[in-house]
């Protein structure tokens, strides 16, 4: 069972940037970074504007093939990481992966989708996978939280260094995950609980907290991205 999540953050909202602080750890500020061009790429961008982190998406949002990892250009970035202090990076998995579709050609690309890209993860071990639980379609929270557990179970793997986070949504139609109740049926059922973690929206959308099992906790506002 979770623990209670505490956080203890000063928020100003400056012109529409948010100034996050905290006294008693490192902070991790970064944003969404494009993938076209490798990890270094990314890496390099993101030193240049200030941050230490940074979020991307796995393959296009859309879905379809990935690019293939290049494991020099993986290497060289976790290097470059350590020297520069990076924290953990957020990867985001595409918007048409739907593991708990009516479809079961749909469920399958969620189900090979999400284990290529954790199988990439592994590249630059040690980081965070988000990923949306998708929409019942009509067939109910019920058989949408069974079939999302039974995706989980089927790709996580105890040897996996990755953190797989699902994001709560607004609850638009039939979406799964518009509140803690359905996430925490969905981690029940779960058997590798260590590889979970969960994303949620706060004050109005704008406040993005990825939390770990194990306490660990991060922030993304109005695009910025912050590890407590």
């Amino acid at each position: 069972m979770c623990p209670p999540i505490y956080i203890n953050l000063t928020v100003q909202i400056l012109c529409g940037v948010a100034l996050i602080e905290r006294n008693d750890s490192m902070l991790y500020i970064g944003c969404h970074l494009s993938s076209s061009g490798g990890f270094m790429a990314m890496g390099r961008q993101a030193a240049e504007i200030g941050a230490n982190t940074f979020a991307f998406f796995t393959r296009n949002p859309r879905g379809g093939a990935a690019k293939p990892v290049n494991p020099q250009d993986a290497a060289d970035f976790m290097k470059f990481a350590a020297e520069n202090n990076f924290g953990k990076l957020v990867a985001h998995a595409p918007y048409t992966m739907n593991a708990c579709a009516a479809d079961e050609n749909i469920r399958r690309f969620a189900r090979e989708a999400m284990a290529d890209d954790l199988a990439r993860m592994e590249y630059v071990p040690g980081n965070y996978y988000n990923f949306h639980p998708g929409s019942h379609v009509k067939q109910g929270t019920e058989i949408g939280t069974a079939l999302i557990a039974e995706q989980l179970n089927t790709v996580l793997t105890k040897e996996q260094s990755t953190i797989v986070l699902l994001e709560t949504m607004a609850g638009k139609g039939s979406e799964m995950g518009r509140n803690f109740g359905e996430i925490r049926e969905i981690i029940d059922r779960t058997e590798l609980q260590e590889k979970l973690g969960l994303t949620y929206l706060f004050i109005a959308h704008d406040l993005l907290v990825v939390r770990h099992i194990s306490n660990r906790i991060a922030v993304m506002y109005l695009g910025k991205m912050v590890e407590l």
